[in-house]
């Protein structure tokens, strides 16, 4: 059956979902499943008319993270909070403190993007379909910068400078850039965190990969991580449609656990759903 659209999918900060972070093959990524089993028993055959890319960075992370914990957690008390904040703040930090590294961490994440995405233009027979966005978290915000770097007009550095000037031109590589980019939807997602200590005109978006771009933001009141994006700025208000939601069940709806609670939500699950039947 041939493929339709592509739904790209990328996790946010914490633990992977490997012990150490590592990952042999995409079987061993399982952060969305619950929302892949959701989709299939949705759309039952149709299903086999969507391309999967499941984007996982935290093999990037997390082996360093555990190093650096594991030497100096005899020097430390509160372990599983320290561990926590490590495997947490500690995504966030190492991405933008090697945003100009190359071989860094951020650099890694853009080209593990980049490659995924050429290989999922490579299984559709070179075609260029449309693509679907659920981000997760710090996936959000690496998932709008891959998209704001893949598509500056003047790359001067970091991983794009080079990447668009090796790579040869044509629909491959504007397909890698996310140029037919029709929907993403985040959740609980911490832009803010990122970029609310600036000015609201310095708080820019990405630029809509096309005309139709459709950016829906849900969020639950009680997730400390997750906030709305539209009270960012005129241009987030134009671009980005907020949505307060409930995830979560008895043990973790009412308290900042609800984080990890998005992809089992019956709301996003609707709310992809939606997005895909344009396509399927």
């Amino acid at each position: 059956m041939t493929k339709t659209v592509v739904l790209l999918t990328i996790h946010g900060m914490g633990e992977g979902d490997t012990a150490t972070g590592e990952i042999s093959s995409d079987d061993d990524i399982t952060y969305p499943n619950d929302m892949i089993e959701a989709m299939e028993r949705t759309f039952e055959e149709r299903w086999q008319k969507v391309e999967i890319v499941k984007i996982y960075y935290q093999g990037f992370l997390q082996p360093n993270e555990l190093d650096y914990y594991r030497k100096t957690q005899r020097k430390m008390s509160w372990h599983p909070l320290r561990k926590l904040a490590i495997n947490g703040i500690a995504d966030a930090g190492s991405l933008e403190y090697s945003r100009a590294t190359e071989g860094g961490p951020y650099y890694l994440t853009q080209g593990h993007i980049m490659e995924k995405l050429g290989a999922a233009h490579d299984n559709v027979g070179g075609s260029s379909p449309p693509v679907v966005v659920l981000a997760h978290s710090l996936g959000c915000e690496v998932i709008s910068n891959y998209i704001w770097d893949a598509n500056k007009e003047t790359k001067t550095y970091g991983f794009w400078e080079k990447a668009e000037r090796e790579s040869p031109q044509g629909p491959r590589l504007e397909f890698q850039k996310l140029t037919t980019l029709k929907a993403m939807i985040t959740t609980g997602c911490n832009i803010p965190m990122f970029i609310a200590g600036l000015r609201p005109e310095e708080r820019v978006p990405i630029d809509k990969p096309t005309d139709d771009f459709t950016w829906d933001n849900y969020y639950d009141k009680d997730d400390v991580l997750g906030y709305p994006l539209e009270a960012l700025s005129e241009d987030y208000g134009k671009l980005v449609t907020d949505h307060a939601i409930r995830v979560g069940n008895l043990f973790t709806g009412w308290n900042p656990f609800s984080h990890n609670e998005y992809w089992k939500s019956r709301t996003i699950r609707n709310a992809l759903a939606d997005q895909l039947e344009h396509y399927i």
